[in-house]
């Protein structure tokens, strides 16, 4: 999968691409847990994005599928691509189940994106807290 360009904001032309589909599913190597765990953790994301983020409206949300060549299954997993608009102003960032930001558009807010990482953060202390 090529990510789309930082200036791109044809969210809706990359989705149509990229968006995660049952076929990728049934040939990943992933177990139905480990899929099911990825897209849970990003669906937990997507919550805690709605919540906390009040002053950016969260338009549209994604699965997206990285499935790169690996003999091991490192190289397989989900990603979420999330598009923010604020007034005029309309920015998307992609994260993944490892949790990490893989890309962001070139506009993107600043505070916006520190709102995300610190969110990400804290989700992946949750995770260490909780084991």
């Amino acid at each position: 999968m090529d990510l789309p360009e930082r200036k791109d904001l044809d969210v809706e032309g990359f989705k149509s691409r990229w968006q995660l589909s049952p076929e990728q599913l049934a040939n990943t190597k992933r177990t139905d847990d480990e899929l099911e765990g990825m897209q849970d953790f990003l669906l937990t994301i997507e919550d805690v994005l709605r919540e906390d983020i009040a002053d950016w409206d969260l338009e549209d949300a994604f699965f997206l599928y990285q499935g790169e060549k690996y003999e091991d299954n490192e190289g397989y997993y989900i990603l979420r691509m999330f598009s923010f608009s604020k007034g005029l102003t309309k920015c998307w960032v992609v994260i993944s189940c490892l949790p990490q930001i893989e890309l962001s558009s070139e506009n993107m807010d600043i505070e916006l994106l520190a709102s995300i990482s610190n969110i990400l953060l804290s989700q992946l202390i949750d995770i260490f807290v909780r084991d």
